[in-house]
């Protein structure tokens, strides 16, 4: 719910667009300055960790996803899924359940 009150955007992942909320837009809503992270750690539900660089997440066309254009996000997709358009598959890590700022 807290989520839908952000500004919803849209990316697209092996062919595949999502919808979701730009992390930058997400760590600002939660009180963080953009200027002063060092860090993001995204953490899936199975324990799976992805370290990001400030640049590589706080762009436009990164986000973390609650859906699909066309629906629900699939099933291994969890709730929510980390969508980074350009990045290999790792770097997109399913079943998020964390965000860790490092700051």
């Amino acid at each position: 719910a807290d989520l839908d009150a952000l500004p919803a955007t849209e990316a697209v992942f092996n062919e595949i667009a999502y919808e979701g909320v730009t992390i930058t837009a997400l760590i600002q809503a939660a009180g963080f300055d953009p200027a002063q992270v060092k860090a993001i750690k995204a953490v899936a539900v199975d324990g799976f960790t992805v370290n990001y660089d400030p640049n590589q997440v706080l762009v436009e066309g990164v986000i973390v996803a609650y859906a699909r254009t066309d629906g629900d996000l699939a099933a291994e997709d969890g709730d929510f899924r980390m969508v980074l358009p350009d990045a290999e598959g790792k770097l997109n890590p399913r079943m998020l359940v964390e965000l860790q700022v490092i700051q």
